[in-house]
């Protein structure tokens, strides 16, 4: 690369980042090679350290890349190769089978639910900064009028007060803090989900649980205003802020039920 005639300011941000990278890249290849002698069939399994995964395919153990969230858009050149791959959604799945067809792209198992409850789960976010407690009020205030009971779910990483203060005003019920999502969903077999742009509104689609957005458009752009998310979350969910009257007839009307989840699935 240091032989190539690339611009100054070009070769300066490789040299700088690439040098560092390279000492830690140098030990991982040797850890790892170290480790496949002692046990040949070792794996990795990864929530997205590519240099450690880079370094672990280099000396040939397998590799498998566990999605902790809705997976991004990539470059194809620079994406690289994992052993197996899991997602949440099929569309996810499809676009990394182009990506990167030698890998095994699988999902991640879940359950279509029946007999659902008259139940909501709202799924909060990480910081209270992230929330408005004006539009969870709303959100509270509409289902608690048709019957339903709703459960707060706290993002494992929050670690704020906004939570446990609307639990109290609106004398809310809080789910298990240690099962994910999809456990919840399962557990508690809720008609509805409410959250932002989150996996947990992806999962409650599968398990056939009508999802809603209360995410301004901005949460699912970059920073060139194009949409990062591959799944495309404001499709597959109804939205708060442009589609509430569909949620108020919804509401009083349960037999269109069936009927939206199905064209929330492919519109």
């Amino acid at each position: 690369i240091l032989k190539l005639k690339l611009p100054l300011d070009l070769r300066k941000k490789i040299i700088n980042h690439s040098l560092p990278q390279l000492a830690i890249y140098t030990y991982l290849c040797a850890f790892f090679s170290a480790i496949k002698e002692q046990i040949p069939n070792v794996k990795i399994f990864h929530t997205g350290a590519i240099l450690l995964s880079n370094a672990a395919t280099r000396v040939g153990i397998e590799t498998v890349y566990l999605y902790h969230g809705l997976a991004e858009k990539q470059n194809i050149v620079s994406f690289p190769f994992y052993d197996q791959i899991y997602v949440y959604s099929s569309e996810e799945k499809s676009y990394l089978e182009d990506i990167s067809p030698s890998s095994n792209i699988c999902l991640y198992p879940i359950k279509e639910l029946s007999k659902l409850e008259k139940r909501v789960i709202i799924f909060l976010r990480s910081y209270d900064s992230l929330m408005s407690e004006e539009t969870l009020s709303e959100v509270f205030t509409l289902f608690s009028q048709k019957g339903y009971k709703i459960f707060l779910k706290k993002h494992p990483a929050y670690r704020g007060s906004l939570a446990d203060k609307i639990a109290s005003k609106y004398n809310l019920e809080m789910a298990d803090h240690e099962k994910d999502a999809s456990e919840i969903i399962s557990y508690l077999r809720p008609s509805f989900t409410v959250g932002w742009t989150s996996t947990a509104l992806c999962e409650s689609l599968r398990h056939g649980v009508v999802p809603v957005s209360i995410s301004d458009e901005m949460n699912c752009l970059d920073q060139d205003n194009h949409t990062w998310a591959v799944y495309p979350i404001k499709r597959r969910t109804l939205s708060w802020g442009e589609e509430k009257e569909r949620i108020f007839e919804l509401l009083e009307d349960t037999s269109l039920y069936a009927k939206t989840l199905s064209e929330l699935r492919v519109r």
